[in-house]
């Protein structure tokens, strides 16, 4: 697998700085799962089902993004909050949780962290440009949830249906439809966020070209 972001070339149309939510799973994106960081200084973390390794340098990296006056930093994860603040290190310890995933119910069909962000953006208007970081973000993963029972009726308030394209470029084109300018990043499971990956999420909260 490649180390460059998954598919930024396809998802990304730049603009200068503006207020920019950062979205972030912990679970193969921080934290990796059964394999190790791309770092080089994985610490312990915490414990979850066995030791959780994270790297103190993207600790620190996602929470100096995080200060940024122009980001607003949000957790989209399965992992509770009381799980990650007893963690140390780990980022984001006093970041909001878009939504958990209590949020979604079962009838409402389609991937609930998709759901739960999207409501999310409806009461937060304001985005211009959204990073998002999660090992599901790839095609394969949101073509086995992304499809709802009627996808041609979505309940009102939800996005349309992930398999009415390829997962990844569906998020991308109904955030771009919203105004919003997207970049989806989706770290291997057992790697986590690469330097690579956290240098292209620098950039893009620059409003780098």
């Amino acid at each position: 697998m490649s180390d460059v972001p998954r598919p930024a070339s396809d998802c990304v149309r730049m603009a200068g700085p503006g207020l920019v939510v950062m979205v972030m799973d912990a679970d193969g994106v921080v934290s990796p799962i059964h394999g190790s960081t791309a770092w080089g200084d994985d610490v312990q973390a915490g414990q979850l089902f066995g030791p959780l390794w994270v790297s103190p340098t993207v600790c620190c990296r996602l929470d100096r993004i995080a200060s940024l006056p122009h980001v607003i930093p949000v957790w989209l994860t399965s992992w509770p909050p009381e799980l990650r603040q007893v963690m140390s290190p780990f980022p984001g310890h006093d970041w909001p949780d878009a939504g958990l995933r209590a949020d979604h119910t079962n009838d409402e069909g389609g991937w609930w962290k998709w759901n739960v962000l999207w409501r999310w953006l409806t009461d937060h208007d304001r985005i211009d440009r959204l990073a998002w970081c999660d090992d599901h973000l790839t095609p394969t993963h949101l073509a086995q949830v992304g499809r709802r029972s009627d996808p041609a009726r979505p309940p009102e308030g939800y996005p349309p249906d992930l398999n009415e394209g390829p997962g990844p470029a569906a998020i991308c084109r109904d955030l771009k439809l919203r105004g919003i300018t997207p970049l989806l990043i989706a770290p291997e499971t057992t790697t986590g966020l690469t330097p690579a990956h956290v240098e292209a999420l620098e950039r893009f909260v620059r409003g780098d070209p």
